[in-house]
């Protein structure tokens, strides 16, 4: 057990390290406010979150039987038509989060003069929810597919190690509005990887 679920504890843990570390960086950056912000965003993964570690985790079983049967062709068709379905959940989220920012701001009773970052900040923090879900979904994946070194390495991707140093240099270079922009630069590095 240690040894097959290390990947899915590894990204949870530095997952909190990650929050963490973003925080401190973002209270420096713009304070308490752009903290507020970034607790927004972070709602808005946890509700992409709910779908995607249950599709996810839906796939483990199967995927899992396919695999013990050596049935290749099966594991590339279940992985392919989960990964579209998963994407096509958060590419709606993101499509409407894109044109109707403020009804998800208006959930978090934002005084009216955070409304105008926070619609760049969750804007720009919900297209990374795309690289969120196809890195989660290829963990489990690779996970259940005994990979488990591209899993743990992919895990320590998403989970710390390209997302913070994203976020500490972008937000150098272009204060708060890099921050929300470094997050989409470090999922497409996650994607790439």
């Amino acid at each position: 057990m240690i040894r097959s679920g290390i990947s899915a504890a590894l990204g949870v843990g530095l997952i909190s390290i990650k929050v963490w570390c973003i925080y401190g960086i973002l209270g420096r950056t713009g304070g308490a406010d752009a903290m507020k912000l970034y607790a927004v965003c972070m709602s808005c993964l946890s509700v992409m979150s709910m779908f995607t570690q249950g599709t996810s985790r839906a796939m483990i079983p199967i995927i899992g039987v396919l695999y013990g049967e050596k049935d290749y062709s099966g594991i590339r068709l279940l992985a392919n038509n989960v990964m579209k379905f998963a994407l096509s959940l958060t590419g709606t989220f993101v499509a409407f989060t894109l044109i109707f920012p403020q009804v998800i701001l208006s959930l978090f009773n934002l005084p009216a003069e955070l409304v105008i970052a926070g619609t760049n900040a969750v804007r720009l923090f919900s297209v990374s929810l795309l690289g969120v879900t196809a890195a989660f979904m290829m963990i489990y994946y690779y996970t259940t597919v005994q990979q488990r070194t591209v899993a743990n390495i992919l895990s320590c991707v998403e989970g710390l190690f390209v997302v913070v140093p994203s976020v500490w240099l972008f937000s150098k270079i272009m204060g708060l509005h890099g921050v929300w922009l470094a997050f989409i630069v470090a999922e497409i590095s996650g994607f790439i990887f």
